[in-house]
């Protein structure tokens, strides 16, 4: 009996159904964001700003752009040293954290 409430109460949900909205029962949280923006009447200047990071997680929850983990499995899996084992060792956390190195100074 409570378990059929708990299930009407809640869904699995993929993130971008999350962030973006599901059906016509649940708006999502990014055109929340919007239609918030748009009560306060936001100035253009904040708007553009909260504009590129809504676009950018929109992009990250919809697989359009690679997340940190993607990018780190991608880059080890790859590795001329990996054995397909699930080891890291230590040539590639070496080359990895490198790699990382690189990114971060541009």
């Amino acid at each position: 009996h409570g378990s059929e409430v708990t299930d009407e109460l809640f869904e699995e949900m993929t993130m971008q159904e999350i962030m973006g909205g599901k059906g016509d029962y649940f708006p999502g949280i990014v055109p929340l964001v919007y239609a918030y923006l748009e009560y306060i009447q936001c100035d253009q200047v904040t708007f553009k700003r909260v504009d590129m990071y809504l676009t950018f997680i929109m992009e990250r929850a919809s697989g359009t752009i690679q997340t940190d983990a993607d990018w780190i499995r991608d880059f080890v899996t790859s590795h001329s040293d990996y054995q397909q084992d699930s080891v890291v060792p230590p040539t590639i956390a070496h080359d990895l954290m490198k790699a990382c190195d690189e990114i971060g100074q541009g």
